[in-house]
């Protein structure tokens, strides 16, 4: 699997699989907030909610 690396800056979008909208909201005190407008069929999880989801709970499937 391959890894894109961006710099973006606060306010700054980047789009993926063309209708995942992810926007920098601001950064401070080393975190980075952002914004992420995806469609509905679209599952967004963070990793580690992910990782700790209880076994009966369905875990979307990680694309590459």
């Amino acid at each position: 699997m391959g890894r894109l690396v961006l710099t973006r800056r606060r306010n700054e979008s980047f789009i993926v699989d063309g209708k995942t909208i992810v926007t920098i909201i601001g950064c401070s005190q080393g975190k980075v907030r952002i914004g992420i407008d995806a469609p509905p069929d679209i599952h967004v999880v963070r990793d580690d909610v992910q990782n700790d989801a209880p076994e009966h709970v369905e875990k979307p499937v990680k694309r590459s």
